[in-house]
């Protein structure tokens, strides 16, 4: 192709060396970088909903250990305090609990709770399953000293 030139306009038009437009490679690398990091926005977000679940968790545990606390420095009855145990325990996943005096007290586990009844320290322990596996690891303990 040649250059033309057009003297009522002064203008000269010269072909172009190669065409215009997207090939379609370029628009595969473009979907392909795309797709990688929509990838890695997933994968944070279901990061950040299990951090927020697991957190929601443990505020219930400590909201039900700081319960059970108050109910015994109120001298509450036994009764009492199971019932409540039996209700609350009930929002968390596997939840599990134990009232008792340990020097240890963060140790133990659900089935085996080390309790050592060895010190005038009461101690609530609760657990739950934080990760869905079937085993409830994640603990809360919370310390007191009864009064006397």
């Amino acid at each position: 192709m040649r250059e033309r030139f057009f003297p009522e306009t002064d203008v000269l038009i010269a072909p172009h060396p190669r065409p215009w437009g997207s090939s379609l490679i370029d628009v595969v690398v473009a979907l392909l970088i795309f797709s990688i990091g929509l990838l890695g926005f997933l994968g944070l977000q279901t990061m950040s909903l299990k951090a927020n679940r697991s957190t929601y968790y443990r505020s219930v545990a400590v909201s039900i250990a700081e319960e059970v606390v108050e109910r015994e420095r109120a001298n509450a009855a036994a009764a009492d305090v199971d019932e409540f145990l039996a209700r609350t325990l009930a929002i968390l996943p596997s939840g599990q609990s134990r009232i008792c005096r340990d020097a240890t007290p963060n140790d133990g586990s659900p089935k085996v709770p080390a309790c050592d009844d060895s010190s005038l320290q009461r101690v609530v322990k609760v657990w739950w399953d934080d990760d869905f596996d079937g085993a409830a690891e994640a603990r809360v303990v919370m310390m007191w000293a009864p009064p006397g």
